[in-house]
């Protein structure tokens, strides 16, 4: 019977064996204690065999990773099935990924990690992580790509550009020729020189709060950044966040002893 690696941000990891993968997440699901009720689920099989799953009910992601061979079911009527053999080195990437994000010992640490993973997934020329200061400007915690050390350090006005509306509004963005929209604030390709032609921002949200946002610069594609490509940035950055949080709560503690 196949074999399936479960990943969850907040709960851990779970290896189940089952018929298929949904079967697979349900199981694991059950040894979470969470609940096995799946009704509403967004869903992305990518190329390497992984399946990013978001259960909109609980506001859980997981990552499902075939341990092996296994076969995949048909997504429609169209699509006839087919064999998969998950290549060992991204499973171990992947998972390398996620175990970095949640040892990161500082933010900027966990910020970068993210990055990292942001890589693996959504081909992009870089990539950027903001966080919100005490005055709601943001600051540039990580950055990759060839004008990210540039940006390090750098902070943004209150509310200002895509980033800003995306923090104020908690609201994911994907970005065709930002040129075209009042939103875009031009001021920080005119400071690194590189022209924005797409962009992904997606918020760090914990619960009501919006700690910052994590950004996506220039898809590989000329059409922009893939549907898809939102699911992994939204998966990537609900790790980051819980990371976060849990160095944020550690400090406070540190301050109060």
């Amino acid at each position: 019977m196949p074999r399936f690696r479960i990943q969850s941000v907040r709960y851990g990891d779970r290896e189940v064996s089952a018929a298929n993968w949904l079967i697979a997440l349900g199981v694991a699901m059950e040894q979470l204690c969470l609940s096995t009720r799946i009704e509403r689920l967004a869903c992305e099989v990518l190329r390497n065999g992984q399946i990013l799953v978001q259960d909109a009910r609980l506001g859980e992601g997981f990552v499902v990773q075939p341990m092996g061979q296994i076969e995949l079911e048909p997504s429609n009527e169209e699509t006839s099935e087919f064999l998969f053999e998950a290549p060992e080195d991204t499973t171990d990437s992947t998972t390398a990924a996620m175990d970095a994000i949640r040892a990161a010992v500082t933010p900027d640490e966990a910020a970068l990690a993210a990055l990292t993973f942001c890589d693996l997934l959504i081909p992009t020329e870089g990539g950027a992580v903001l966080l919100v200061q005490p005055d709601g400007g943001m600051r540039f915690i990580a950055a990759t790509g060839e004008s990210g050390q540039a940006l390090i350090g750098q902070i943004l006005p209150p509310r200002a550009g895509f980033a800003g509306f995306c923090v104020e509004h908690s609201a994911a963005l994907n970005i065709h020729e930002p040129y075209s929209d009042a939103r875009f604030h031009r001021q920080i390709d005119e400071r690194t020189g590189q022209r924005t032609r797409s962009l992904l921002c997606v918020p760090l949200r914990d619960g009501d709060r919006v700690l910052g946002c994590l950004e996506m610069v220039n898809a590989a594609g000329p059409h922009g950044f893939a549907r898809g490509a939102m699911a992994d940035a939204e998966l990537i950055s609900e790790a980051l966040t819980v990371r976060l949080v849990e160095l944020e709560d550690r400090t406070e503690r540190k301050n109060r002893a």
